[in-house]
This record gives C-alpha cells, sequence and structure tokens, in this order.
C-alpha cells in the first residue's frame, strides 16, 4: 500500500507493523536502507507524488505516523531516510523552483513530522531538488542547520538524484547520490578541501548510523555483483499478504451511504460492476513514461516514478467482488470499460451498479487535473440516473466527485496495493465495517486548492542582478519572467486544506464513515501531574505516548467512545485545538488522535489525548525563534474537522513554579 493509504488508516500500530515487515523484506533482499519515508506535509493537491507523502494535510497526523514506520523499519536493522528535506510540496519545475517560507509556516506546519523522524532515531535524511528561499536545499547552510542544531538530528544527509549543485560540506551535505553524475564528491574534488574536519564530520555522520544498526556485523550485500542472488530471492511470505491486505482494507474511507451498504443477498440479486479501472492490471516491468527520466508508469495499485512498487499478484476489483458475490449468491454482471452502451444495457439488468474509477500519477510531475481517469465522471452520472450507484476509486490525491450528491454511495482508497480488491470485497459485503478516515480535504471545487501555478502563489523576487536598462526591453522582460516562475510563495501560510477560511470541502479532512455509529461521553480536561516541569523543547504530538496519566504532557483531555449502533467497529477520535488570543493561528488545528479497538455493540473505551506545551504553543519569530504557550485554549472533540462532538475551553495558569488548568473564565477547580 502507498504511504498515504496508511495514513488513511490513522493507526501508528498497523503503520509500525507494516514498517517491521517492509524492514524485514529489505533485510532479506540484501539492503540495508531504505529511502523512505516520504514525509512531507500536503500543499499542491494534485502534486504527482502526494500518494507517497505519509503526512497527508496534517503534521499532526504525519508526526504520530513517522515516528511508528522510523521505529519499524530500523527495528530490523534497516536505517530510514526521510525525504524530502525540505519543502518539495509540488513537482511542477522541482529542480530549479524556490520555495519561499518564513520560519512560523515551517515549524507549525511543515517541518513536525521530520522534528518526529529525528525524535525516533531516524539515521539519515535525503534533501529535495528544490531551493528554499533562493539557496538549492542541499546546499542550504540555515536548513541543514535546522535539522542538526535546532531539530537534534544525529544522522547523515544524502542528496536526492542528481540534487547536489557544489560540495556542501560546510553546509552541512554528507553524501552525494548517486555520486556519478557529477564531480562534486569524487577523490579529486574533495582531495582539494581546504578543511579536512569536514570531510571527517561527514565520515563520522555516516559512520555513526552505520554503527548504531551494526551494519559493519550485518553489512548486507555488496552491489551489482553481489547481489544476484539476493535480488531475485522472493522474500514474500503469507503473513505479509494478509498484513497488506489488512493495511488496505483499514485505509478503505466511506465517503457517503444512505444505507445501501453493506451489500446483503435479502436486498440485492444482481449487480453491475463497470468502469475501465474494474479489471485494470498493473503497469508491466520496463513500462516507463516517455521523456520522463526514465521513471515507471503509474497504476490504480502504485503511483508512478521512483517510488513505484510491482506487486507480483494483483487482486483487481472485479476479481474480488465477483468471488465474494458468489458467496453471498448475488449475480454480477461486469463490463470493465467506460463504454457508456454497455454500461447502460448492464444497469438495466441489475439491482444496483458499482462505478470502479480512479486516478494515476508520476513523479516529476503534478496531476493534470482532479478528475477521475478516462470517463468515469461521466459513467457515474449516467449510471446513478438508472439504479442505485456505488462508486469505488482507487486515487492518488484529492478529487473532484461533482457527482457525489447522485450516487447512493462512495469510498475512496488511496492506491491500497496488491490486495486492493480484496479490501475493496471485504468492506462492500460487511466482512469488516470500514475505518479509514480522509488524511486530506476532497475540495468541493478546483478553486478550494491551492495550485503548483496559481496566481498570486508565484512572484518575482527583487534582485540586485536585474537588469537596469529599459524594463520594455523584450529581453528583460524575458528575465522577470522566467524568476517569477521559479518562486513559489507559502503566502497563504498555515492556512491550508482544513486550516483555510476560504476553501470548501466535499468531504472535510477526518472524514469517513462507518456501518456503526458512535457516541462520546464525558470529555473532560485536567492538568498532568508535574506538568509545570513540562520542556517546551519537544515536537508536535510527541507527548501522545504518555496516555492518560500525562506523564509528559502539560495537560490530558479524555473521551469514553460507545459503539451505539449493530455493527462492530472502529473509531477514530480527532482532537483540535483553538488559540482565540492568536488573530494568526487556524480556528482549528488537529492537535491529537486515537482509533479505539474493535468496540462490539455497546462496548466503550476510554481515550486520553495529551498535550505538551508544544502542542499549546504558537510560534514567535526571532533570532532562534520561541514557542508562546497559549493562556486560553479550546479543545474540539469530533469524528472530522467538520463533525466536532464537543468543545472543552479552559484557561492555563502558571504561577510559583505551579501549572493548574481551569474553564476559559480562570476559575481553577
Amino acid at each position: 500500500p502507498s504511504l498515504l493509504s496508511m495514513a488513511a488508516t490513522w493507526d501508528d500500530s498497523i503503520v509500525y507493523e507494516f514498517a517491521q515487515a517492509l524492514g524485514k523484506e529489505f533485510s532479506a533482499k540484501g539492503a540495508n536502507a531504505i529511502l523512505g519515508p516520504s514525509v512531507n506535509v500536503h500543499r499542491v493537491a494534485r502534486n504527482g507524488r502526494n500518494f507517497e507523502y505519509l503526512s497527508g494535510d496534517d503534521p499532526v497526523l504525519g508526526a504520530a505516523l513517522t515516528k511508528a514506520y522510523v521505529k519499524g523499519v530500523q527495528s530490523e536493522g534497516i536505517f530510514a531516510v526521510m525525504k524530502h528535506w525540505v519543502f518539495n510540496e509540488q513537482e511542477t519545475h522541482r529542480g530549479w523552483e524556490s520555495s519561499d517560507v518564513d520560519d512560523k509556516v515551517a515549524w507549525e506546519l511543515y517541518y513536525p513530522p521530520f522534528q518526529a523522524a529525528v525524535d525516533a532515531g531516524v539515521c539519515a535524511a535525503m534533501c529535495s531538488y528544490n531551493k528554499v528561499n533562493g539557496e538549492y536545499s542541499c546546499s542550504n547552510k540555515k536548513q541543514l542547520d535546522v535539522l542538526h542544531r535546532r531539530m537534534g538530528f544525529k544522522g547523515f544527509v544524502m542528496s536526492d538524484w542528481g540534487a547536489t549543485h557544489s560540495t556542501s560540506l560546510r553546509q552541512g551535505l554528507d553524501m552525494d547520490q548517486p555520486g556519478s553524475v557529477d564531480s562534486f564528491f569524487n577523490a579529486q574534488t574533495l582531495s582539494l578541501s581546504a578543511d579536512t574536519s569536514l570531510l571527517d564530520r561527514a565520515v563520522q555522520r555516516t559512520l555513526a548510523a552505520t554503527y548504531r544498526l551494526r551494519l559493519h556485523e550485518y553489512p548486507g550485500c555488496v552491489y551489482p555483483t553481489g547481489c544476484t542472488n539476493d535480488l531475485h530471492t522472493d522474500v514474500t511470505n503469507a503473513a505479509h499478504r494478509v498484513l497488506a491486505r489488512d493495511v488496505a482494507m483499514s485505509a478503505v474511507v466511506l465517503l457517503k451511504n444512505n444505507g445501501i451498504l453493506p451489500l446483503q443477498a435479502h436486498r440485492v440479486r444482481t449487480i453491475a460492476i463497470v468502469g475501465q479501472v474494474a479489471a485494470a492490471r498493473p503497469v508491466r516491468l520496463g513500462v516507463e513514461v516517455p521523456g520522463n527520466q526514465g521513471l515507471p508508469g503509474g497504476d490504480y495499485y502504485s503511483g508512478g516514478g521512483s517510488g513505484h512498487v510491482l506487486a507480483a499478484s494483483v487482486v483487481t476489483p472485479l476479481d474480488a467482488i465477483t468471488r465474494r458475490a458468489r458467496d453471498a449468491n448475488i449475480e454480477v454482471l461486469a463490463s470493465a470499460s467506460d463504454d457508456l452502451a454497455a454500461a447502460e444495457r448492464l444497469a438495466l439488468q441489475a439491482d444496483v451498479v458499482i462505478v470502479v474509477a480512479g486516478s494515476t500519477t508520476v513523479e516529476n510531475m503534478d496531476r493534470p487535473s482532479y478528475g477521475l481517469d478516462g470517463q468515469a465522471d461521466q459513467l457515474i452520472f449516467a449510471m446513478a440516473q438508472k439504479r442505485p450507484t456505488i462508486v469505488i476509486m482507487q486515487v492518488a490525491g484529492a478529487v473532484l466527485t461533482p457527482w457525489r450528491e447522485q450516487v447512493a454511495a462512495a469510498a475512496c482508497l488511496f492506491l491500497g496495493g496488491e490486495a486492493t480488491g480484496d479490501a475493496w470485497a471485504s468492506v462492500l459485503f460487511g466482512d469488516v465495517s470500514p475505518e479509514g478516515k480522509l488524511p486530506i480535504m476532497l475540495p468541493a471545487s478546483a478553486h478550494d486548492v491551492i495550485e503548483p501555478n496559481q496566481a498570486g502563489a508565484w512572484k518575482a523576487r527583487p534582485s540586485s542582478a536585474a537588469p537596469t536598462h529599459d524594463a520594455s526591453d523584450d529581453v528583460t522582460i524575458r528575465v522577470l519572467q522566467a524568476d517569477a516562475r521559479r518562486l513559489v510563495a507559502y503566502d497563504e501560510g498555515v492556512f491550508t486544506s482544513y486550516r483555510s477560511e476560504v476553501f470548501k470541502a466535499a468531504f472535510p479532512f477526518g472524514h469517513g464513515l462507518s456501518y456503526t455509529s458512535f457516541t462520546y461521553q464525558e470529555p473532560s480536561v485536567i492538568a498532568a501531574a508535574n506538568a509545570a516541569d513540562r520542556g517546551s523543547d519537544v515536537g508536535l504530538g510527541a507527548a501522545a505516548d504518555s496516555g492518560c496519566d500525562g506523564k509528559d504532557a502539560l495537560a490530558v483531555a479524555r473521551v469514553t467512545v460507545v459503539n451505539a449502533g449493530r455493527w462492530p467497529g472502529r473509531e477514530v477520535v480527532q482532537v483540535y485545538a483553538e488559540f482565540p488570543a492568536d488573530p494568526n493561528s487556524p480556528r482549528l488545528q488537529l492537535r491529537g488522535f486515537g482509533k479505539t479497538a474493535l468496540l462490539k455493540p455497546g462496548d466503550s473505551e476510554v481515550l486520553c489525548f495529551p498535550f505538551s506545551r508544544r502542542d499549546l504553543s504558537v510560534y514567535q519569530p526571532g533570532a532562534w525563534g520561541m514557542w508562546k504557550l497559549q493562556d486560553v485554549v479550546r479543545i474540539h472533540i469530533g469524528a472530522s474537522s467538520a463533525d466536532l462532538r464537543y468543545t472543552l475551553s479552559f484557561k492555563i495558569k502558571e504561577a510559583s513554579g505551579s501549572l493548574r488548568v481551569g474553564d476559559e473564565d480562570g476559575h481553577v477547580p
């Protein structure tokens, strides 16, 4: 499954389990490193690599899952490489655009997943192709100092493939990849270095990671000649295939359901499955995108590019749904194409229509639109006029759903891997209740997103090197236009996705339905024991593991979740903070989440949400910056960013070395 599909699980335990299994397979292949996780927080909704990014739209979600991933992979002696450092939020012009971001936005929105990886002990970081505030990422001393000095990163920094533009040892780059396309890190160049201590530092950082994971004892194979047998070894097993299926099932997000799901034989005798994605096969080995650096193409199970995974066997939706329907004595009619006439003929013979749709993507370019591939949207509109229609989507990121009011049900899976078909069948027929939640916002329209070339988001940077002659000169105009195309200003600040005051959602961040219903009871917030001793230097969400006793927290919120429905299910409770005194903060910012165990009807579970000082603070720019703890905090508890069930307002009072939490008027119990 893609990392974005794992983000849809909102489940750090299953991410850890997946990462641990991945580490085992990498080790069995003779590898000693994995170039992941990719953790950039989404900004541009049609970024061609969003399917690779574990954070989705939010830094707290990303931080929690990143920590689990890093620990899982490295528990197997495989070192993780967090990427792409930093502000690589679009593929358009990625090799030369400059992402211009201020410190407040960086620390509050884009840095936290990287900080979580550092806190988890990640061994390496990969710097990105783009520039940051005018300097290439791999040569950017400020950004590499943030990594090492501010975040406390102890590992080494490698470049992305071909992202090195100078011998940047002094700035903090330690390794050039792949090393054969430039001369910046060859023996001759390095031997001319005036300061050998910089070279020693790079070697020490790399060796430290090697010895930490005992790679000197278990080095893996020596590529390429010594790896032939390892690379041709089948390292999959039954347990890992089951895990792939479980992750995909957990990642299915039910967007809408008028009661038609789950499918049951006493209500449905015949279903029609239509859409070209229904039986789509994965991209074959060696199939590349023309003109795109020889990168493999994407399909409806894995995105394209260097992160593409070619599964040995893929279960298509048509195969899995047909098999499961047969077990339920439901007849299946199929037209695995976007042929409208064929689909209409089948629809007239069926009780229900399932349209299987999708979107593909590939590295090095952003998706051209938010529409579904082929004629899927037209097909959905047509089917919804004929019969109750269920839409299932295998997508690489945000898509538009203009037909959402016309269909009976809709669900999405963010490129779920080899077990995609099995996941769909299990959810559609009620073998499991859907439990995924959107890690991104699905926009109401194409105007409710940030575009890679959005007007107002691209500006020309004033330059002392700009020509001084008549600005009407054609050459000057072309130079200024080129400068404008090179600069991506993050002018929206932290107001992206659900944090925006203007963007409207078709389906909001955190949304996901179940076949059962949950009620929330007895919410409360209290000061944690010894709260005044909690430092402000911990990362966003870093106190989440402290549990109900809040041993690493400033305050703790808790709520009881009850399964009030008729199906077993799991609920993801989300906690959003609001800082009324800070006009530069969004109304809602995710500050914690928790997933219940599988609750039977009538069962309940208490979930706790510890908050560190960092969680309840805003960033104050300065020479080194600082975090300002907010006096008044409102905590919103709900099932999504738009389904908030309770609001708890409280005031934090610090005096005489103690900290107490009271209501918003300052009354402290």
